[in-house]
């Protein structure tokens, strides 16, 4: 099984049962999706949503609307679509 470290993170959203994290404390800078265990005491899976595109390398913070991930990357707001992540 492969695994997605979670390290240097530096916002965390909540979207349903998932979480939304902001990863820019290392490289490459990602969103990652984190699906959360029934009784949310577990990570199940982690997903990155974004990776190593040049406009996440200063982003600060997101937010979390319906599947749609708005970040705010310097003087940029960058939409991200998760289809698999739960309404909120």
């Amino acid at each position: 099984e492969q695994s997605t470290f979670s390290g240097g993170i530096d916002g965390l959203y909540a979207a349903g049962r998932e979480l939304i994290a902001i990863q820019n404390g290392t490289r490459p800078h990602r969103v990652l999706r984190i699906a959360l265990s029934p009784d949310a005491r577990r990570v199940q899976r982690v997903t990155a949503i974004a990776s190593n595109l040049e406009e996440l390398a200063a982003m600060t913070t997101a937010a979390v609307e319906r599947g749609t991930i708005t970040v705010l990357a310097g003087s940029q707001l960058i939409q991200l679509v998760s289809s698999d992540s739960a309404d909120d």
